[in-house]
């Protein structure tokens, strides 16, 4: 097997992420298998604060009606974590599988908080399909992001200096 084969079929990491939570998967050789799943929990019991109550004390803050902006500012602090969490759980799994290509499958506003808490040396090995595949079964997803992998690592393969071309 040439050294171009090898380069191209190294097992990647294939996370798929949305709002509910994230899919991880291995995909070699064609074959995309389940690695684990892990679902969002947002923490909303904190939420109510005693302190926007309906009477006014000293230096106590009264609102009256939604407040929008700062609901809004807890659930992004909130998918903050939770993809923190996620970076860490994809570079535990790449370590332990020996996977090589990290595919980050989802919106910007997730798969980028991912790439940034990642350690830095996953960087250069990370790739972006931003399409919304969450739902997708094992079979559709792979159907759906085969291209995408394959037109990837090609361009990955020809950009590695001392390679030999075709």
């Amino acid at each position: 097997m040439s050294r171009l084969s090898v380069e191209a079929h190294k097992p990647c990491c294939v996370v798929v992420v949305n709002h509910f939570g994230a899919r991880f998967f291995r995909y070699w050789l064609g074959k995309m298998s389940k690695l684990g799943e892990q679902n969002y929990r947002i923490n909303v019991s904190q939420w109510k604060r005693k302190d926007l109550g309906h009477v006014a004390h000293p230096g106590i803050k009264t609102t009256r009606g939604s407040q929008p902006d700062e609901f809004q500012d807890r659930i992004d602090a909130q998918y903050l974590q939770l993809c923190k969490e996620m970076a860490r759980r994809t570079a535990s799994l790449c370590r332990k599988e020996d996977l090589h290509t990290i595919f980050l499958v989802g919106s910007e506003r997730l798969t980028k908080p991912i790439e940034t808490a990642l350690p830095k040396t996953f960087i250069p090995r990370v790739a972006f399909i931003t399409k919304d595949l969450g739902n997708f079964s094992v079979l559709q997803l792979q159907q759906r992001l085969e291209p995408s992998i394959a037109e990837w690592t090609a361009k990955q393969v020809v950009l590695k200096p001392g390679l030999p071309s075709r």
